[in-house]
């Protein structure tokens, strides 16, 4: 869809809060992955630029009454979005608080999941930011309150060093957050399969990265039964996490639903092919396909289509 006309600038009468001070309520930790990661990239930016005005866990029922008592007049308040209980969580706290009230809407379940809550907060929002023009449509059903503006939740990351090309023995990684399905692993295992059965001759590796916990059986273990020719790696800090991404020459992205993985950037910043489905914006230098396993074969094995980013903002920190 054509969403040149519904990206707009600063809400009016927003701008004389781009100085203040910001209230930041989240989950904390936030759900695993890129949305802790920007989470705390933006409380230490607004720390560095003396912005901070303090942040709450949403997460803790107990705390909140006193945490909106204490900050109720905080210049301004953002509030971090990644769930639907959460949306309808902020629309109770929007309606107890003063000041300007922000919003940063997360990609990731959003159509699957947030169309549930899309009336809870009715034009409450004097901002409103979101991952990619794709949440934009969803953002209208909801009439949040300001037109959204589109941004990256972390901070700039760009490709500094050329993507590497396709060869024969391919190593490939890819990472599951949460155990969860919606991350393709299927779709990983099956492509791997496949470029083998293509090229005997060859000898790719997969490295597959687990990480984050889940309540009751985790719907991805079974895929990894009796898998000896699959690396298998668990819970690895970011800085083991990019050393071993180094080692590897592409990752792969076969995700159903996505936001603006901070994976991705980081792998593109340190010069891998990075494959990804077609489902949402990619940054630039991503190569996109279909989400099927044999579209991620063929993309391994000759190229898939250049991003060109388009779809995505600037840094979140940009617009503040």
């Amino acid at each position: 869809m054509n969403t040149d006309d519904k990206r707009t600038t600063v809400a009016d009468g927003c701008a004389d809060a781009t100085s203040k001070s910001v209230m930041f309520w989240a989950p904390l930790p936030p759900p695993i992955g890129g949305v802790t990661r920007s989470a705390t990239e933006l409380i230490d930016w607004l720390k560095a630029k003396d912005r901070f005005h303090g942040v709450a866990d949403v997460g803790q029922p107990k705390s909140l009454p006193a945490a909106i008592w204490r900050h109720r007049k905080a210049p301004v308040h953002l509030f971090w979005c990644s769930t639907p209980e959460a949306v309808a969580k902020y629309s109770v706290i929007a309606r107890l608080v003063q000041g300007q009230k922000w919003i940063y809407v997360h990609g990731g379940q959003a159509e699957h999941n947030y169309r549930s809550a899309r009336l809870l907060s009715r034009g409450q929002y004097d901002r409103v930011f979101v991952t990619n023009t794709d949440l934009i449509e969803l953002l209208g059903d909801w009439k949040l309150g300001a037109a959204a503006e589109v941004a990256s939740p972390f901070a700039p990351i760009t490709a500094a060093t050329p993507r590497r090309v396709p060869t024969r023995d391919q190593q490939l990684i890819v990472a599951i957050g949460g155990y969860r399905s919606w991350y393709g692993l299927d779709i990983a295992l099956e492509a791997y399969d496949q470029i083998k059965s293509a090229r005997p001759d060859a000898s790719p590796t997969l490295t597959v990265v687990m990480y984050g916990t889940i309540d009751g059986p985790r719907p991805t273990d079974h895929l990894l039964d009796s898998r000896s020719d699959v690396r298998v790696e668990h819970d690895l800090d970011p800085d083991e996490m990019l050393t071993l991404m180094t080692k590897h020459d592409t990752l792969l992205r076969p995700s159903t639903v996505d936001g603006d993985a901070l994976i991705i950037r980081e792998a593109l910043h340190a010069g891998l092919r990075v494959i990804a489905s077609d489902v949402v914006p990619r940054p630039s230098g991503t190569e996109i396909c279909p989400n099927t396993s044999s579209a991620f074969a063929d993309a391994i094995m000759s190229g898939g289509i250049l991003s060109t980013g388009d779809g995505l903002g600037p840094g979140f920190t940009e617009l503040l």
